[in-house]
């Protein structure tokens, strides 16, 4: 019986609230904007230095989850300013996250939601990264603009049948201006795979790709074409699911319209 493994695996929480200061800063966020009674509504937080005008703190606490406990961004270059591209910047916390790392990268930040991109910019004028570019626009396969089902938090979607009007911007074309992409962010809430399948002969210009993949419950199932586009794209990738579901096979959680988000990290060997 191999007790260490026991220890760790019955004690995990409690060991990294005692050895990881950013576990204790998203336990805090959590107990403070845990209250799902008390979403949705604007307020000011202070973390790591960094002084933020947020939307929904639950959101917010799950965010800095994702960055900075579990550094999903996080990546290594010996460039002194690496190029990246984040698609979905949200409320600027992935942007000033990269920063921390690498205050000279020349960062392009997309954000579909105008109420979301609001806070984005007042977040990265407040923190000092007024050198980023914000692009308020959807991220998608043409630049006619479209539908768009605004989330007061993090979830905004573009619809068919309704929704707010915004610009779009072909990532495609975009892509088609860059020599070379150092990280693509793709966190654009079930528009990935079209836009996906739209790059893929831009995708050799790009070293590392997050992929935040949805599958939609009224819609089909398309994990496996972005794999194989990764694959022909000379990619390998780590694959972790963020949505853990007990007893599958019993029926998957309808808490929303989602049955299935998968982070897809995907990389070059050197």
């Amino acid at each position: 019986m191999n007790i260490k493994i026991i220890i760790q695996v019955c004690f995990k929480g409690l060991y990294q609230f005692f050895t990881n200061k950013h576990f204790r800063r998203f336990l805090q966020l959590l107990f403070r904007f845990g209250n799902v009674n008390q979403r949705y509504q604007e307020k000011k937080v202070t973390v790591n230095g960094l002084t933020l005008s947020i939307p929904d703190g639950l959101s917010f606490a799950w965010q800095y989850y994702e960055i900075f406990y579990k550094q999903y961004y996080r990546f290594t270059t010996s460039k002194d300013a690496p190029r990246i591209i984040d698609c979905g910047a949200n409320v600027g916390l992935s942007c000033l996250y990269y920063l921390k790392d690498y205050p000279k990268a020349k960062i392009t930040a997309f954000e579909a939601s105008p109420y979301i991109a609001e806070f984005l910019k007042t977040n990265l004028e407040t923190n000092g990264a007024q050198n980023i570019e914000t692009v308020i626009a959807a991220v998608w396969t043409h630049n006619n603009g479209l539908k768009l089902n605004e989330d007061k938090s993090d979830n905004s979607a573009i619809s068919e049948t309704g929704g707010i009007d915004v610009p779009s911007i072909s990532l495609k074309e975009y892509l088609e201006k860059e020599n070379e992409v150092d990280f693509l962010k793709m966190d654009i809430e079930g528009a990935e795979i079209d836009v996906i399948k739209d790059i893929k002969d831009q995708l050799h210009k790009i070293d590392r790709f997050f992929i935040e993949y949805h599958s939609y419950i009224s819609g089909k199932q398309e994990l496996s074409v972005i794999l194989h586009i990764l694959e022909e794209s000379g990619f390998r990738y780590h694959l972790e699911n963020a949505r853990n579901q007990s007893a599958p096979f019993e029926g998957v959680k309808r808490t929303s319209d989602m049955d299935l988000q998968i982070n897809i990290f995907a990389w070059r060997n050197p």
